[in-house]
């Protein structure tokens, strides 16, 4: 883990094997870690919600044994970056861009509210709606980068 700071920007960049049980310490870390080095606590609160929804996609969709996460204070001072890394199968590549594209074709709350109403009759146990918190509740924008087997997943966040 390679841990930098400054009041603004900062960035924290954690490389990790993707597994459910680091999911709430990373969460956790990434909370404080911003609240005291550079934002309001409700951002704060807000880029840990964002960082956590994108690991947990990460551990859904990785074929590799490794996830990458950075997540940066941009040197403006008025955005936060938050990127995950990992290898995915072709397979899991295809479902996760159409994922991207239809929470991407909707406002955030109309997105989120489609993935609930989704959700709700579903009969496997995937929920799919973290993303669509990430444009809700986070209040971020969505990139998908895809390099042969290796996909980034962006949300950018603007601070107040």
């Amino acid at each position: 883990m390679t841990i930098h700071t400054r009041s603004k920007p900062g960035y924290i960049e954690v490389k990790f094997q993707p597994e459910w049980i680091y999911i709430s310490c990373i969460q956790t870390f990434v909370m404080a870690f911003f609240a005291v080095s550079c934002v309001e606590p409700l951002a704060a609160q807000r880029i840990a919600l964002i960082i956590t929804e994108l690991l947990e996609n990460a551990i859904k969709y990785s074929s590799g044994r490794q996830a990458l996460t950075r997540i940066a204070v941009e040197d403006s001072g008025n955005q936060v970056k938050a990127q995950v890394s990992n290898t995915a199968s072709e397979e899991n590549i295809t479902e996760l861009k159409r994922t991207i594209e239809d929470i991407n074709k909707y406002s955030p709350q109309e997105a989120y509210l489609k993935r609930l109403e989704k959700a709700a009759t579903r009969t496997d146990e995937k929920s799919q709606v973290g993303l669509a918190r990430v444009r809700f509740e986070g209040r971020a924008d969505l990139q998908l980068n895809i390099e042969g087997s290796e996909v980034s997943m962006t949300a950018l966040y603007k601070l107040d």
